[in-house]
């Protein structure tokens, strides 16, 4: 296999992980519009999908990381995992343009999937607190707080069993 031939076969690895990547984000976009809807069931496929895709991704990354470091063991370069960037530095000029785009591509996806994830679990957060505060809510409805304080004199708050809430009904 030629050089230029080995440099096109990275470029079709590096399209294919920045295509997982994408499918990745296009996920947890839907994701993030099921827990925003409260569609429970949806979320949960969309959290199987995700890990498949997650399965994916590591497998694409691994595949640029052996192809990289083959590459350099062929070519007598010194060094393991060579990042991409540092790769792309020493690739020839027609190649290297295509691949610092994927490269830029890429950054990107991935931070716009790191942003997504950080709104996710914000919004999943926020879920679960008001799912507890309605429960608490819930329990204690009829009931008038009484004022109790402990031995060091702070205010002593009985923490209700919520035995109720996991029951099977």
């Amino acid at each position: 296999m030629s050089q230029h031939d080995q440099y096109i076969e990275l470029i079709t690895i590096l399209e294919s992980e920045k295509t997982v990547y994408e499918n990745l984000l296009e996920t947890l976009k839907k994701k993030q519009k099921a827990v925003v809807r409260g569609d429970v069931e949806n979320l949960r496929n969309l959290i199987m999908q995700e890990k498949e895709i997650i399965k994916k991704s590591e497998k694409a990354a691994q595949n640029r990381v052996d192809f990289i470091n083959h590459f350099c063991k062929e070519k007598n370069i010194k060094g393991t995992d060579i990042p991409l960037k540092d790769f792309i530095g020493f690739s020839p000029k027609p190649e290297k343009q295509k691949m610092e785009n994927i490269r830029y591509d890429l950054k990107n996806i991935l931070n716009e999937i790191t942003k997504v994830n950080r709104e996710n679990e914000t919004l999943l957060h926020f879920s679960i607190n008001h799912v507890q505060k309605m429960t608490n809510i819930f329990l204690h409805a009829g009931r008038e707080e009484m004022n109790m304080y402990s031995m060091n004199g702070k205010k002593y708050i009985k923490e209700i069993n919520q035995k109720f809430v996991n029951q099977q009904i």
